[in-house]
């Protein structure tokens, strides 16, 4: 592979760096495809032959530009659907764990300020989950119902990012919950010691903050996906305020 060529694949990609598995794809696809029309060129295998194949194929910025969309809009929505479905498995393991607490004695003793402790954490963590709850299924239906109104604006990015903003707020609900399970947890099995009844407690906390930090993830790498594709729709707002 020429050096023109090499890094007219490499600039491909690293347009396409918003989603690697398309980049992946399509580097391959345009590599086979200029390989093919260099071989056919009546030319040959020169400098020239290699230009023109890459001219007929497409500047790199274009190509990426015509999958931002429908790319980052499909991870915008996989994102919403993620927040609401670790939403429910965080309420799985909470519920899980209470009603492995109606099996047993409670452990701790009637300490006017453990039970008011409780309390106070008790209805933070109902109050954080609901709005978890609520914002992630509010984020997702919003990205789900959300219109392209032209695809040569920034419209639909910022519809996007709109999106995401509600996904984070649900994510920031959902360490809030995993937080005050924790503590409520810790509360209430912690003082009589180790011991074989506290394991499936702390497992469906782990299993929560498990989720919690894969939501996290997620969250950051759509955005910073998001925010790598800004160049391509201020070049395509750029050609559409150049346009006669």
């Amino acid at each position: 592979m020429s050096d023109l060529i090499s890094e007219y694949l490499d600039v491909l990609t690293r347009e396409l760096s918003f989603d690697p598995s398309l980049a992946r794809r399509m580097r391959e696809e345009a590599e086979n495809h200029l390989q093919e029309t260099i071989a056919s060129d009546p030319m040959g295998a020169t400098t020239e032959a290699e230009r023109r194949a890459i001219d007929r194929f497409g500047a790199a910025r274009d190509i990426a530009a015509q999958y931002a969309i429908s790319s980052l809009s499909r991870q915008a929505k996989n994102t919403g659907a993620a927040a609401t479905l670790i939403v429910i498995g965080v309420l799985v393991a909470m519920q899980s764990r209470l009603a492995m607490y109606g099996t047993t004695r409670p452990i701790t003793g009637d300490t006017p300020h453990l039970d008011s402790i409780r309390a106070i954490l008790g209805s933070v963590d109902r109050f954080s989950f609901w709005c978890a709850l609520l914002i992630a299924l509010c984020g997702w239906a919003y990205i789900c119902i959300a219109r392209k109104s032209n695809a040569t604006s920034t419209a639909w990015r910022n519809q996007m990012q709109q999106s995401l903003s509600l996904c984070t707020a649900a994510t920031v609900a959902v360490v809030v919950t995993v937080t005050a399970d924790a503590a409520l947890a810790a509360i209430r099995l912690f003082p009589a010691g180790w011991s074989a009844s506290i394991f499936f407690p702390f497992l469906t906390i782990v299993l929560e903050a498990t989720l919690a930090v894969i939501l996290v993830i997620q969250i950051r790498v759509v955005m910073r996906r998001l925010a790598s594709s800004a160049r391509l729709f201020a070049a395509q707002g750029s050609s559409a305020s150049e346009a006669p």
